[in-house]
């Protein structure tokens, strides 16, 4: 039998005060209507980096800061394919399950639904911050698309610190500071903002100086180092929006894109993962998948700082822009739900597999492992690969496939 599960957002929410107004067991909608919203993708950031150290140093210290001050979810599933960080972008924005095979990015040429162009059509402005080359995944063209009026990219900022495949993450922190500060975004707006300096193969020693330790040198080290110096641009950005008069008017959701290429596979994580009491990582693809956790956060404004809520529930980036357009008053459907909300605690994947709960399964349901006891479970989730299945096709139907 499967174990009882209830997001437990009634003794949190009920006391937090808005408006005069208290909140409930589910979040009204419009609770933050005409709020702007910035969207964080972050590169490669994995969840096992929240609250790790080496030798006592904390690798994310700005992200370990935000994820126990804000709403954060630390069961958040990448649920890209090959299309990498621009499936992290369709997921995000779109609320569609990405293509198991190629990136959709790709073949994208119609306009779309989008989180974008719903804030659009209610006014609002919206704009993309990328340091990388505005052909890189397409997205010079598929940006339009997709709801985005203006693109800074690497052609349109100012390359006064290179890093890797493009501008780097503290040049692009400092740059965006200085365009909001100056008022050049209309509000209410719409912002994302992708990293890129923690970008495989994690090179950033040239600017930035975090000791690894032991790992000093090695794929990881190198990772653990991008990561740190991508935390450090990220919670520049963040503390300055909070501490301007746009923090009090602002939703900031920061999320990983995927999981990081290069370090699954070595004695040196697992070495990392025992110093920071983690459980080693196997081959087993339900393992596999676990490991591939990216953070979510939620920063929303409240009158002592951020509405906190820590979520464990299993949710997907394809669960993000539902969440925050409820939160704005956005009429916005798409393939990810709610997740302040009831939801389902299902997370399926463009891949043969599904999370539902404490559970993995894979090959239409013939395989079910609970993944609190790592051990295999009988394979009664036939609701559940339904479910996933209406998901994959109306993603499907979502980008103008059969």
């Amino acid at each position: 039998m499967f174990k009882p599960y209830k997001l437990a957002l009634t003794i949190m929410l009920a006391v937090i005060l808005l408006g005069g107004q208290a909140w409930g067991e589910e979040v009204p909608f419009g609770a933050f209507r005409g709020y702007n919203l910035i969207y964080i993708q972050m590169e490669s950031i994995q969840q096992f980096l929240i609250g790790s150290r080496v030798d006592g140093r904390e690798v994310t210290p700005n992200l370990n800061r935000l994820h126990s001050s804000g709403v954060s979810f630390s069961r958040c599933y990448a649920q890209t394919g090959m299309g990498n960080t621009s499936d992290a972008e369709l997921l995000a924005m779109c609320s569609i399950l990405p293509l198991p095979d190629g990136a959709a990015f790709k073949d994208i040429s119609k306009p779309m639904r989008s989180l974008p162009r719903a804030l659009k059509e209610a006014g609002y402005h919206t704009y993309a911050f990328h340091g990388n080359s505005p052909s890189v995944w397409n997205r010079k063209k598929v940006y339009p698309l997709i709801g985005i009026d203006r693109y800074y990219h690497q052609g349109a900022l100012v390359n006064d610190q290179l890093v890797g495949l493009g501008i780097s993450d503290l040049s692009l922190s400092r740059q965006l500071i200085h365009t909001l500060s100056r008022g050049l975004l209309r509000e209410p707006f719409f912002a994302l903002v992708m990293t890129l300096s923690s970008h495989h193969p994690y090179k950033v020693d040239k600017v930035w100086d975090f000791d690894s330790g032991k790992f000093q040198g090695t794929t990881l080290g190198d990772y653990l180092q991008s990561a740190n110096y991508t935390d450090h641009a990220v919670g520049l950005l963040v503390d300055w929006v909070t501490r301007s008069p746009l923090g009090r008017r602002t939703i900031i959701a920061l999320y990983g894109d995927h999981r990081a290429p290069g370090i699954g596979d070595t004695e040196e994580l697992n070495r990392f993962l025992e110093m920071n009491s983690m459980e080693r990582l196997t081959r087993e693809p339900h393992r596999q998948r676990d490991f591939g956790r990216v953070p979510m956060i939620l920063l929303i404004p409240s009158r002592e700082g951020y509405l906190r809520l820590q979520v464990d529930r299993p949710v997907g980036q394809l669960d993000l822009a539902p969440t925050v357009a409820h939160l704005l008053g956005i009429p916005f459907e798409g393939a990810g739900q709610n997740v302040l909300g009831e939801g389902t605690d299902l997370v399926p994947f463009p891949q043969d597999e599904i999370i539902y709960r404490d559970y993995w399964s894979a090959f239409g349901g013939k395989r079910v492992v609970d993944l609190t006891l790592n051990a295999s479970a009988p394979p009664v989730l036939n609701p559940q690969w339904r479910e996933a299945e209406r998901v994959k096709a109306l993603s499907r139907r979502m980008l103008g496939l059969p």
